[in-house]
């Protein structure tokens, strides 16, 4: 669990409050070239929960199980990154990622499982989409993904 809960307090209000921000200058179309250039990555670089090695070698076989239980096999680029993100969640610095690729390459589950990685280690984990329609079927995928689990 986080030791210091004022941490993850802070950087809630902080995103509620950049949010707000975001929401109201969106609404001015003058803005958003200026919105997307500095408002953007600056929103971004405040609201990333700092993780400092949350991950312990236990927690590390938990989600190697849960990626075991998938009804499917990641590709050997989903394990290269899902790797990657365990080492960042490990180190003593923040992660800061963009994962990419086209549309069914597998974003998602390495999103879950990361999110997953979170979870189990006592950390809050969201995830965003695009359209309520996205979110409802991140939902019912995560839902099934977990049904099995503790979390």
């Amino acid at each position: 669990m986080p030791t210091d809960i004022n941490i993850i307090k802070k950087i809630s209000l902080y995103s509620a409050i950049f949010g707000a921000i975001l929401a109201f200058l969106a609404l001015i179309p003058a803005l958003m070239p200026i919105i997307s250039l500095f408002i953007l990555p600056f929103l971004s670089a405040v609201i990333i929960l700092i993780a400092i090695k949350i991950i312990d070698p236990m927690q590390e076989t938990d989600i190697k199980e849960f990626i075991k239980q998938l009804p499917f096999s990641l590709t050997s680029d989903q394990e290269k990154a899902v790797s990657e993100i365990i080492e960042d969640l490990k180190a003593p610095h923040r992660m800061n990622r963009l994962l990419q690729g086209d549309v069914g390459s597998g974003k998602t589950i390495v999103a879950f499982i990361a999110m997953y990685a979170n979870c189990i280690a006592g950390y809050q984990a969201a995830l965003m989409a695009p359209t309520e329609i996205l979110a409802t079927q991140h939902y019912h995928n995560l839902k099934e993904l977990l049904k099995d689990s503790s979390l």
